[in-house]
């Protein structure tokens, strides 16, 4: 996959539409992918997050921004975002976050439970800027710090992935602690 992407990420990341019911019935989690061999879909996973994964992350009011997400140190046990080449950025007066996999708490879809509010799926950022058909893309990682982080994928199926991906990652990590 190289470093083009086809068609603008923004398209994901519809309004919303009026059309669209407040309370449309979730649609059931993805199935898990097919690996027999957890070690190697964690290490082809972190291959990838490593040359950068092409997310929507969203802010806490609900605004959008394209970014790549990368691991950043040698022992790859820590990530970090920048905004996507060719985008506009404004600079920044401070130093970019940088997190460890162990500050991930939870890595889970947006359509399990909010646990600031169980009865709605995915977090009040995702809810104010995602279109409720774009659900499936999208994933939450809860921090350790209280905060959570609110990524859209280009796909269901890349969501899942990722997902499933960051939830070994974080596993492995732990486990090395």
């Amino acid at each position: 996959m190289g470093n083009s992407m086809p068609g603008p990420l923004l398209e994901i990341c519809l309004p919303k539409d009026d059309e669209v019911p407040a309370e449309a019935p979730a649609a059931p989690p993805l199935p898990r992918p097919a690996r027999l061999d957890d070690q190697a879909a964690r290490a082809d996973f972190e291959q990838k997050f490593a040359n950068g994964l092409r997310l929507i992350k969203f802010g806490r009011n609900g605004a959008s921004q394209r970014r790549v997400f990368s691991l950043v140190d040698a022992a790859r046990r820590t990530f970090t975002w920048r905004p996507m080449p060719g985008e506009k950025s404004q600079p920044r007066m401070t130093p970019r976050k940088v997190y460890a996999l162990t500050d991930i708490k939870r890595v889970r879809t947006a359509l399990e439970p909010d646990p600031k509010n169980p009865t709605h799926g995915g977090t009040e950022a995702l809810r104010k800027g995602l279109h409720p058909s774009h659900a499936g893309r999208a994933f939450v990682l809860d921090m350790a710090d209280g905060r959570t982080l609110d990524l859209v994928a280009r796909s269901d199926a890349e969501a899942s992935e990722y997902v499933r991906g960051l939830r070994l990652l974080v596993a492995d990590a732990v486990a090395k602690e």
